[in-house]
């Protein structure tokens, strides 16, 4: 089971294995969006340098950010964004709740590489996170240079 709470918004997301993600008891989904050049990303700044992208410039997009890791992967499961990352290391404990959540809204979930995102690890750091429908997520791996951490 994961759960995000934000307490000055009144806003609970939520999600157990096999049992899909709420917000407020109400079922989640991703977005549909097809194509990464027209999606919304919620990202940091620093992961739109040029050379984070295997073409020198990163896709047109729309791009938003919010400071809070967990918000940002409750937002894409929510389907308010198509995708979110971050290429730096972040800390297990402030994505665990959220991936399970975007899993069961029907995201894929991955490090900065596609690996998939494994916890408890003897160094609880991930090696960044990209959150997105299917074919976002597909077309983000691509539009990234091998290696792109911040």
């Amino acid at each position: 089971a994961g759960v995000v709470y934000l307490p000055m918004r009144d806003m609970m997301y939520a999600a157990a294995a096999g049992q899909g993600a709420t917000l407020n008891g109400e079922r989640l989904g991703v977005s549909d969006a097809a194509a990464l050049d027209r999606s919304s990303m919620l990202a940091a700044k620093p992961n739109f340098d040029a050379r984070h992208w295997r073409s020198g410039q990163p896709p047109r997009m729309d791009r938003g950010f919010r400071p809070s890791l967990a918000y940002r992967l409750a937002l894409v499961a929510e389907g308010r964004f198509d995708a979110m990352m971050t290429l730096r290391g972040a800390w297990e404990w402030d994505i665990a709740a959220g991936d399970l959540i975007l899993r069961e809204a029907g995201a894929v979930t991955s490090d900065r590489e596609g690996r998939p995102l494994r916890f408890n690890n003897p160094i609880p750091k991930l090696d960044g996170v990209l959150a997105a429908n299917p074919a976002v997520h597909g077309a983000l791996l691509e539009a990234l240079a091998p290696g792109a951490a911040i």
